[in-house]
């Protein structure tokens, strides 16, 4: 396990490994103070895997205990040594830390949820997954700024007073997966001491007194009326260990709270606590350790991260007894003999008293019964069968009493035994205790005062508690979940004692809300109410969807009843006028250019107050492609769509009319949507209502897309009809606000793959359908055809660009960014943008298929004297140079190889 996998810093492939023989020096670094962490090494510089020793590549080393931990590559530098031996050395930092730039979170409220429920929302489309959480309730967490996952991890840990740990999984090809961990503080007790002149190298005691203060002044939140409360706190030891001349050291101190109505009082207790931190110097122990784990049958003699140990040094002046926790360590993964740790949480003990806590335990001792004595007061094995077979606390303490009189062992002890001493009892214990518990030694039940109900037992091990309740229900309790057995069923409980146990394994079968396996055997999986069953005879889903979405562009393709009738399903299209509303870093809400909306197939009843959701990133706040329309009430206009029915649906029995909704930041309260289909003659002239179907949306449910949908069932009246789609609000208020994307209308006797952007080609190229043609060769990107012979067919690409990193489309009459790839395999770059980050930063990305098979480089038109635009292997496409005023992307072409 000492080597070192490189992997690609993009695709997460490995490239190789570098074994011990290759690393000449490393240092392993890990901080709980100032959550750094950090992995350096040096290696020659000509070897095969010395290639692949930079551009923010991954670093991949085992921890301690055989677990994978990953670094980005942050700097590398190759030199020749005084031997003129090629040498590289490489410094990574933890990979974890990029979740600081993975994405913007806006400001926000959140419900009271658990600390796993929290992680999942802080996570949501970044690589990381979460991992084991322990459950300790729940928080509402307010944040009045923008933040990114990192610290929204790390105010988690500090709210539920847990500890983040992060690990990868690695497969023989790839980094397979990233979890983050929310648990209990990290590392225990594992009775090991460290002692100077056997296993203690060396420590260092630091003390800093620049924090300290005597008195506190504490100002409160700013109140509605431009006031703050005011508070003196004063601490009289600290200003005679610390003042000069009577002057107290004070500082100001603001809570962090934006609590208006915050009492005195409150803010009085806030202040204190402050204080209380900062009346004392700040102590750091930094010790030097040999590792005695690897030493043969030693190997109890471990030293984690986290663990508190104990360390004596009757050498110190004054001697030191000090119980801490490691909270920096640093190793090197080759050789465990080197590690260093740095300690906190400590506490000191001095030597006198040390002393005083062994002098209590004697007399303690003395007040126990000697062997005999318990011997002369036991009945034999069989007398005491027959008596109640409970046993009480004060039983246990009898079992805890020592056979040996350990006066004369203790009086020979020195002071040395500041630790020996508690283990010497602790194991006379156990050796009675098991003596008790064989039969070698009776204890009369007589002589126990009471009896414990089997109802409030308490049994304790190392990892759970079991007990059980007053109603003879049996309870298995350990730090993340409950399981409570009853003579109805096993039920699973996150939520403690309490409940709910939502898991339950019953006489009728098992009620789960997740299942965790491997391999599911089963003959038949039924999904609520029978939307979605698996069984022998393959798929069946009733009323939904399929949803696949490609990993590097984003583009998402659903499996439907029936291709798609509406043009332009996610409003790409219409095109922005004036950004009025920016609702977060990633994006914006436009109204509508007049002129986009008389050549689009939407239509809006109130063109002035049509709004528009636009995304500069590959971000949340659109479902397909960069935009989506916002809904809002009849007064403020309707999103329409007049579809023409096909003459092969022009009787159909059944149509389905669906959309995408979500709320976002401006959905401040419970709306209620509308849709609703509609018979129009030709001309637009109302003729019948088809269907109409209100759904009502939780608000607080920000960017979760749920598809809604209305279906017409029946035949559609003789005549030269068309149906209307029409969906909007039904709050009237210009407050009311929701997204809308992905909009679909299906017929459902003929199930076809639907690919959501072949419709915006459709209405860009006016190609929909031959009606007669001959050809030995058919290049085409969209036909719909219900028969077609032809010897050759071979498709194009043809796209909008996906934008991001700030890069938006130019606008006005400019072309849109996109791509075109032709038969003969050339892709062509078209369009106008602005607006974005110049430099190593994507602008978007090509799909598989449109990518060169080494990098491209292009000089285009562009403010200021024009831009230099490279296009990647892996689909990367980025303005290295120029000005983001504007970059044309407009004669860029080449070869799709990739």
């Amino acid at each position: 396990m000492s080597k070192i996998i490189i992997a690609d810093g993009q695709t997460d492939k490995i490239y190789s490994w570098i074994n011990k023989s290759n690393i000449l020096e490393n240092k392993h670094v890990k901080s709980m103070k100032d959550t750094v962490e950090t992995f350096d090494f040096q290696t020659y510089g000509d070897q095969p895997f010395s290639q692949h020793l930079f551009k923010r590549n991954r670093i991949v080393i085992p921890d301690e205990d055989g677990k994978w931990i990953e670094f980005i590559i942050s700097e590398s530098v190759k030199y020749h040594n005084s031997s003129g031996i090629l040498l590289t050395d490489i410094f990574g930092r933890a990979s974890y830390v990029d979740l600081k730039k993975s994405k913007v979170i806006a400001p926000m409220k959140t419900e009271a949820l658990s600390a796993e429920s929290h992680a999942r929302n802080a996570l949501a489309g970044t690589e990381w997954e979460v991992g084991n959480v322990s459950f300790n309730g729940v928080r509402t967490f307010t944040f009045d700024t923008h933040l990114n996952p990192y610290t929204y991890l790390k105010k988690i840990a500090s709210e539920f007073d847990l500890e983040l740990h992060f690990r990868v999984e690695v497969d023989y090809y790839r980094v397979s997966g990233r979890y983050v961990d929310i648990v209990e503080k990290a590392g225990i007790w594992r009775g090991r001491t460290v002692e100077f002149g056997k296993d203690l190298l060396g420590i260092r005691r630091i003390e800093k007194t620049d924090q300290i203060v005597t008195a506190l002044k504490g100002i409160g939140p700013e109140k509605e009326d431009g006031t703050r409360l005011e508070v003196f706190v004063e601490d009289k030891d600290a200003l005679a260990r610390w003042g000069r001349n009577g002057n107290h050291l004070i500082e100001v101190y603001e809570p962090q709270s934006t609590d208006q109505d915050m009492s005195m009082d409150r803010l009085t207790t806030l202040t204190e606590n402050e204080l209380q931190k900062r009346v004392n110097a700040t102590v750091e122990y930094e010790a030097e350790v040999a590792d005695l784990e690897h030493v043969p049958g030693m190997e109890n003699k471990k030293i984690r991260f986290g663990d508190t140990i104990k360390i004596k040094d009757v050498k110190f002046y004054p001697p030191l007894y000090l119980e801490a926790r490691v909270h920096t360590l640093e190793r090197n993964i080759i050789d465990k003999s080197q590690k260093k740790v740095i300690l906190g949480d400590y506490i000191e003990y001095t030597e006198d008293e040390v002393k005083a806590v062994w002098k209590s335990l004697q007399a303690e001792i003395r007040k126990k019964v000697s062997m005999a004595e318990l011997k002369e007061v036991t009945y034999d094995k069989l007398t005491i069968d027959e008596k109640d077979k409970v046993v009480l606390d004060e039983g246990k303490s009898i079992t805890e009493s020592v056979r040996l009189d350990v006066k004369e062992y203790a009086d020979t002890q020195d002071q040395s035994v500041y630790q020996d001493s508690t283990l010497y009892a602790d194991q006379q214990k156990k050796n009675l205790k098991n003596d008790v518990e064989s039969g070698g030694v009776k204890v009369p039940t007589t002589s126990l005062e009471g009896a414990i109900k089997l109802a409030n037992n308490v049994l304790e091990n190392a990892s759970s508690t079991v007990y059980t309740d007053e109603e003879g229900n049996f309870y298995f309790v350990d730090s993340r979940n409950v399981v409570k057995i009853t003579s109805k069923g096993i039920g699973v409980s996150s939520n403690g004692v309490t409940g709910p146990f939502t898991n339950a394994l019953t006489g009728r079968g098992l009620n789960a809300t997740a299942i965790v396996t491997g391999v599911l055997n089963a003959d038949v999986v039924k999904i609520e109410n029978n939307k979605v069953i698996i069984n022998e005879k393959g798929v069946n889903v009733k009323n939904g969807a399929f949803t696949l979405e490609d990993q590097t562009t984003g583009i998402k393709s659903i499996l439907r009843e029936n291709s798609n009738m509406i043009a332009d399903h996610s409003f790409e299209l219409i095109v922005p006028h004036t950004s009025i509303d920016p609702v977060s870093s990633t994006a914006s809400i436009f109204t509508v250019n007049q002129d986009s909306l008389l050549n689009s197939p939407w239509s809006n009843s109130k063109p002035a107050e049509a709004r528009l959701m636009v995304s500069f990133d590959a971000s949340t706040e659109t479902l397909f492609g960069q935009r989506a329309v916002i809904l809002r009430g009849l007064d403020y206009g309707t999103w329409d769509q007049i579809v023409q029915i096909p003459a092969q649906f022009k009787h159909t029995n059944s149509m389905s009319f669906s959309a995408f909704v979500a709320p976002f930041e401006r959905t401040t309260y419970d709306v209620e949507v509308s849709m609703r289909m509609q018979l129009v003659t030709k001309n637009g002239a109302w003729v019948q209502d088809l269907n109409t179907v209100n759904h009502i949306i939780d608000h607080a449910d920000k960017y979760n897309w749920t598809r809604l949908s209305v279906s017409y069932n029946g035949r559609i009246p003789k005549g030269d009809y068309n149906v209307r789609l029409r969906i909007f609000l039904n709050n009237n208020k210009s407050s009311a606000m929701l997204l809308c994307d992905g909009v679909q209308l299906v017929p459902f006797e003929h199930p076809t793959l639907y690919y959501p952007e072949t419709q915006v080609f459709r209405a860009l190229t006016g190609t929909d359908k031959a009606l007669s043609f001959s050809t030995n060769d058919f290049d085409a990107g969209y036909a719909a055809i219900d028969t077609l012979w032809v010897n050759t067919m071979k498709k194009q690409a043809h796209a909008f660009a996906n934008l991001r990193n700030g890069w938006v489309p130019y606008g006005g009459s400019f072309q849109y960014p996109r791509y075109t790839k032709l038969a003969t395999g050339m892709v062509y770059l078209a369009g106008l943008m602005k607006g974005g980050l110049v430099g190593k930063y994507t602008a978007f990305i090509l799909p598989k298929g449109c990518r060169p098979n080494m990098l491209e480089t292009f000089r285009t038109n562009g403010s200021r004297g024009g831009a230099d635009v490279y296009v990647y292997p892996n689909g990367d496409v980025r303005v290295i140079s120029g000005n983001a005023g504007h970059v044309s992307l407009s004669g860029i072409c080449f070869l799709g190889e990739n």
